[in-house]
């Protein structure tokens, strides 16, 4: 017979500072089971063990059942909870599932290699646990070794030559089975009280070396720790992830080996010590790591919009999922106009007419973007937001969403002043304002102060209105410094016209003080090959004046840097090189003071270092589904449409090694990321030899007239990875919806798509919805069509216009792949509401007037039939055809009697009323109409 030897650790530490070393302080007093009476004696110590070190439960109604079989479930539980395992990942058991109680135990033993299953792809949990079985178990996950004769138990030849045999001699020779009336009984079914005994005598038959225990588990948190010291790319980010759980799996391995060892005395204080900065690190790194990982995958994130907001009456802010580049959204790259009258356009489904947006600002962590517009927001109106790339270089799929803003009723407030300069004070309100209404100026005694100035004249829209002091006076006297101000504003409306609050409101400010001290050039620096900044000694009011030679740079090129106020980054058209004339002037500090013009040569120095590759990665395109090879260099670097680059190197699929030698031209990435330039590798291995899906690929990268800004090639690079297949692109195999108008009536609305559409998804109603209607089918008029009617529910589209038509999931004619989900606006759509008659009142003996619920109108057919005592009487009833509105006056070709009266009148439609509202929709009369007197 052969020895099991499986070294197992016994999940040693964690066991033994859960178990082992709890036994010396008890986490519970000794079992109190309701049936503790019927546990036989030879099993009360080890069931009182067991519960009190929470590896063993009892049922819900407090007993234990000593005598009840135990279950496979049940006995899985019992070792996940003595060795402390963890219960994450996943099985493929036929029988377990996520949601049974047991998933996760089963989960932990299956994944320990303590039991594998009972074959055919079952774990059988409820299945009674047999005497063989607990004895798997019990040596796998104790890692007991050693064998035992097992002649002298009578059925001892049940047993020979199967694979229960190894295990239950192993079981004998430690100890762990004595027997069962001389028997091993391996088939049996194992009771509750028994396994109990059996799981305490394996316990009490494991020597535990805890500084040993305590020595290999520091080995393997070391080895863990070291997997930990890799570069987190996105393309492992999974291996990573598996790293960091199995580097704090060991630490907490670790550490309860620790607690073990320092409770058995089995290490010194010192070493303890050691071994606890061993596991502070570990900590330290994984948090590191983890970190890591978040930031990579924020990288890895899409760029999409996540909500659109109405802030006030002409301000809405959309927010985005990632900063967003602003030389994407903004013309000049930093705020106010957008970059293209595309890049965000806002409709108004009430008007059908385009919103003008006036600008924009981007918050700090470029993640969202406020607008204003020129007119007041108030109802339905679609948004498109589309062009745009994350600083990153993610693009944004073009985002459509139809919005409903409420009539904004919020009244503006001041929100504060402040001080942009001695005599420069800024009023700001919480939103754009229409007017300032009447803006008095006074001091704190009531006196007048004139001659204080809009520095720029106040428009409607503006948030703010910056005041100029300079000129102010006091009975024809300046203004003092360091008198106050009180100015009163009475009438404040924001561009929805609600009125201030409170009304009037004040603000106090005071004129300050130049402070004598000019504003400096204090260092020029020279940043990149086309890039300098200029530190003053001060924060100025606004851009200096900068030239370079005889050129004067556009403000544009002049930007005040975020971090450093005092600091401007200035950016050239040409690369800067030898002895060039910078010239600094128009700059003025906070407190009034000019600077003095400014003028000094300066030597630049051409970069001549070339541009080095930081990273070679192959990246799939959000737009065109392409595999793109991409180099990030680690400057901005020139290419023109002579630029190119070559692959050299081999590629192996199928053990089968083949030679790549190929060239392509590059483009950028972006046109405003000039560091990153890339490569479609369907166009780069452009033949089947060197197009191999499923390939490695390990070549040398290398490029032609690809150079820095200043002219100098760059350097090569590697690029390693494995092929895979181009992706579908965005539209490709989709239908998409080209138009929505009113169908034949006004209950149908006809939806054409831009190619014939399969009919199981096309015809399915829900796949549809009108904006203030509901759809109660969808048809088409035959197998092969682009075209689709759609039924709305009578009495369900409640207003007249245009409206947002939203379709998804229908798919093209033979087609696999759903359309993306579309926002159509619609062409105009009747409501269809039928009028109904609200009142009917006879007026005269031979006249009765019909009020109906909105303004109609009648043909020349006959329209109702007069009832007396509900029957239909033989007498004409004519519609004035001159009626107009919503009353009409019905003629009785018999004048009604007082007799008829006595009977009551009551009108009934006929079959050949022609009476419709203003839209069609042609009236219905359900039951009779009683006719009043």
């Amino acid at each position: 017979m052969s020895k099991i030897n499986k070294s197992r650790k016994l999940f040693a530490t964690t066991a033994t500072a859960a178990l082992v070393a709890s036994a010396i302080v008890p986490v519970a007093s000794a079992s109190n089971f309701t049936d503790a009476d019927k546990i036989a004696p030879w099993a009360t110590d080890a069931v009182n063990f067991l519960s009190e070190q929470e590896v063993i439960g009892g049922n819900p109604d407090g007993s234990f059942n000593p005598r009840g079989n135990i279950t496979r479930a049940e006995a899985a539980k019992m070792f996940t909870a003595a060795l402390k395992l963890s219960e994450e990942g996943t099985e493929d058991f036929k029988d377990v599932s996520e949601k049974d109680w047991y998933y996760g135990p089963i989960v932990a033993v299956s994944n320990a290699g303590i039991v594998n299953g009972k074959g055919a792809g079952l774990f059988a949990p409820k299945a009674n646990l047999t005497r063989a079985e607990a004895a798997k178990m019990i040596v796998e996950a104790y890692g007991l070794t050693g064998e035992a004769d097992l002649s002298s138990f009578s059925d001892a030849k049940t047993v020979s030559g199967k694979w229960s045999e190894e295990y239950l001699s192993t079981a004998v020779a430690n100890g762990v089975i004595n027997g069962k009336d001389g028997k091993l009984a391996a088939n049996d079914s194992i009771t509750r009280q028994e396994f109990a005994v059996m799981f305490k005598r394996a316990m009490d038959s494991v020597e535990v070396d805890f500084a040993g225990e305590l020595a290999n588990a520091v080995s393997d948190l070391e080895k863990a720790t070291k997997a930990l010291n890799v570069e987190v790319k996105i393309e492992t980010i999974a291996e990573t992830k598996a790293a960091v759980a199995t580097a704090k799996t060991a630490i907490t391995t670790t550490q309860a080996a620790l607690d073990a060892a320092v409770k058995a005395a089995a290490i010194t204080t010192d070493d303890a010590a050691k071994v606890q900065v061993t596991i502070t690190k570990a900590t330290e790194l994984v948090k590191v790591t983890e970190e890591k990982i978040a930031k990579v995958e924020e990288a890895a994130k899409e760029l999409t919009v996540q909500s659109i907001s109405a802030k006030n009456a002409t301000q809405v802010e959309i927010k985005f999922s990632k900063a967003v580049d602003k030389d994407t959204l903004f013309k000049n790259g930093i705020s106010g106009a957008l970059a293209t009258a595309d890049t965000v356009t806002i409709k108004s489904l009430e008007t059908n007419g385009p919103v003008s947006i006036i600008g924009g600002e981007l918050s700090e962590d470029g993640k969202t973007l406020v607008l204003t517009t020129a007119t007041v927001l108030e109802k339905r109106y679609d948004f498109t937001v589309k062009g745009l790339k994350s600083t990153d270089g993610k693009n944004l799929k073009e985002h459509k969403q139809m919005l409903t803003i409420e009539a904004d009723k919020t009244a503006p407030v001041i929100t504060g002043t402040e001080k942009v300069s001695a005599n420069l004070v800024k009023v700001t309100f919480s939103e754009p304002v229409k007017t300032l209404g009447t803006v008095s100026f006074k001091l704190e005694d009531g006196t007048a102060v004139t001659g204080i100035q809009e520095k720029t004249a106040f428009v409607a829209g503006d948030s703010s209105v910056i005041y100029d002091l300079t000129k102010a006076q006091v009975n024809g006297k300046d203004l003092a410094t360091g008198v106050n101000v009180t100015a009163t504003f009475v009438g404040v409306q924001d561009q929805n016209h609600n009125l201030l609050t409170p009304n009037p409101a004040s603000v106090t400010f005071a004129k300050g003080a130049k402070d004598g001290v000019a504003p400096t050039v204090s260092v020029v620096t020279q940043t990149g090959a086309k890039e300098f900044t200029v530190k003053f000694s001060e924060q100025l009011i606004a851009n200096p004046t900068i030239k370079v030679g005889t050129t004067t740079l556009d403000t544009a090129n002049v930007v005040q840097d975020t971090a450093d106020k005092t600091k401007y980054v200035v950016k050239t058209t040409e690369v800067l090189d030898g002895a060039t004339t910078i010239s600094v002037d128009g700059y003025t500090d906070l407190s009034g003071e000019t600077g003095a013009a400014f003028s000094k040569v300066y030597t630049f120095v051409k970069d001549v270092v070339a541009a080095k590759p930081t990273k070679s990665a192959v990246v799939q395109d959000a737009t065109d589904g392409k595999q793109y090879l991409e180099i990030t260099f680690d400057k901005n670097v020139a290419i023109d449409d002579t630029s190119k680059v070559t692959v050299k190197g081999t590629q192996v699929k199928d053990f089968v090694t083949v030679a790549v030698d190929k060239s392509a031209a590059v483009s950028y990435k972006s046109k405003t990321d000039k560091k990153v330039i890339r490569v479609a590798l369907s166009t780069l291995l452009d033949n089947a030899a060197s197009y191999n899906v499923g390939a490695t690929y390990d070549l040398d990268v290398t490029f032609a007239n690809v150079k820095s800004e200043t002219g100098v090639a760059v350097d090569s690079t590697t690029a390693d990875f494995k092929l895979v297949a181009d992706g579908t692109a965005a539209a490709a195999g989709k239908v998409a919806v080209t138009s929505v108008t009113p169908g034949a009536t006004n209950d149908q609305v006809t939806v054409t798509f831009d190619g014939n559409v399969d009919l199981a998804t096309a015809t399915t109603a829900a796949n549809y919805t009108v904006d203030g209607a509901v759809v109660e089918s969808a048809t088409a008029a035959s197998s092969k069509t682009n075209v689709i009617t759609l039924k709305l529910k009578a009495n369900s589209n409640t207003f007249t216009g245009i409206r947002n038509v939203t379709v998804k999931e229908v798919k093209k004619l033979d087609g696999t792949v759903a359309m993306d989900t579309q926002t159509v606006v619609s062409a105009p759509l009747n409501e269809n509401i039928l009028p109904t008659v609200t009142t009917a009142k006879l007026t005269a003996v031979n006249t009765i007037k019909v009020t109906f619920s909105e303004n109609v109108t009648d043909g020349t057919a006959v329209d109702f039939v007069l009832n007396v005592g509900g029957e239909a009487v033989k007498t004409t009833v004519t519609t004035a055809t001159t009626s107009t509105g919503n009353v009409l006056e019905l003629t009785l070709g018999t004048a009604v009697t007082a007799a008829d009266l006595a009977k009551g009148l009551s009108l009934s439609a006929a079959t050949t009323v022609d009476i419709k509202d203003a839209v069609g929709n042609k009236l219905t009369v359900p039951t009779a109409i009683t006719v009043a007197q």
